[in-house]
């Protein structure tokens, strides 16, 4: 039986940690050229969409699908 690899919690902080600026300069990017070609909206009020909910919504639905090891 072949097991998925396991990943420690501290493997994704590390991780997340050294590319974080380079995942927030790729959202603002995509953010900028949806609204560009009004894809989104413009506000970034409660109708619009900021970089920091789509790096946060980003990294919980790839923590979410990681097998993690505790410790």
């Amino acid at each position: 039986m072949v097991r998925p690899p396991t990943i420690s919690a501290e493997d994704i902080g590390s991780y997340v940690n050294a590319n974080l600026a380079r995942l927030e300069r790729f959202v603002d990017r995509e953010l900028h050229f949806r609204r560009a070609d009004n894809e989104i909206p413009f506000s970034e009020d409660e109708d619009g969409l900021t970089t920091s909910e789509v790096v946060n919504e980003v990294i919980a639905r790839a923590s979410a699908t990681t097998t993690v090891r505790k410790g």
